[in-house]
C-alpha cells in the first residue's frame, strides 16, 4: 500500500517516492501550522467574547472589534509576508490563515446579526452589518497601505565570484577588476 495515496508511486516498489513523501511531509507541515494558528487565534477570540459580553439585544461591540482588528492586521501581515519574505509559507499559515482566519468569524458576525432581526432589533442589526462590512474594509484597505508603506529593505548586492568561488580568477570575463 502507498504511504500517501494521492501522490504517484515508485512501479518497482509500490511505495511513494522520495519526493511524492516530501511533499506529503511539507503538506501536513503546513496543516500543522495552520493548526497551531488556529487554536492560538481562537483561544484569543474567545477570551475577549468572555470578557466583553453581548446580551440580547446589544450591539456586538466585541464581534465588530475583533473582525476589525483582524482586518486591519491581516492586510498589514499579508503584505509583510507576501512581498517583504515571499518564501513564508509557514508564517503565512501560521499568522493569515491559523492565528487571524480563527480570531475572526464570520460566523459569529452572521448568527448575531441574524438574532438581532429575530429580536425585533433591526436598526441595530443594519447598523451591525453596515459597520461590519465597511470597518472590515477599511480596515483591511489601511492594514494593506500600512504595509506597503514600509521601508524596503535592500537586498544585499551579490559580489561577483570567480572561478574558484571567492571572487579570484585569471580569467579575464570572471572575477572582479584587479583581481589576478
Amino acid at each position: 500500500m502507498p504511504v500517501v495515496r494521492w501522490v504517484r508511486s515508485d512501479r518497482a516498489t509500490g511505495r511513494a517516492s522520495g519526493y511524492a513523501r516530501a511533499r506529503a511531509h511539507r503538506k501536513l507541515d503546513v496543516l500543522t501550522a495552520v493548526a497551531v494558528g488556529g487554536a492560538l487565534g481562537s483561544v484569543a477570540r474567545y477570551e475577549i467574547g468572555r470578557r466583553f459580553p453581548v446580551r440580547a439585544g446589544e450591539f456586538p461591540t466585541s464581534t465588530l472589534a475583533i473582525n476589525c482588528a483582524g482586518s486591519l492586521i491581516l492586510g498589514f501581515v499579508l503584505v509583510v509576508l507576501v512581498k517583504r519574505l515571499p518564501s513564508s509559507l509557514y508564517a503565512r499559515a501560521f499568522l493569515a490563515v491559523g492565528v487571524l482566519g480563527a480570531f475572526t468569524t464570520y460566523s459569529t458576525f452572521a448568527v448575531q446579526a441574524c438574532r438581532l432581526v429575530a429580536d425585533h432589533h433591526l436598526a441595530t442589526a443594519v447598523t451591525f452589518v453596515v459597520a461590519s462590512v465597511a470597518g472590515g474594509l477599511a480596515a483591511a484597505w489601511l492594514g494593506l497601505v500600512s504595509g506597503r508603506s514600509l521601508p524596503h529593505p535592500r537586498p544585499p548586492t551579490p559580489r561577483p565570484r570567480g572561478i574558484d568561488g571567492f571572487g579570484a580568477s585569471n580569467h579575464p570575463y570572471v572575477g572582479r577588476p584587479g583581481d589576478q
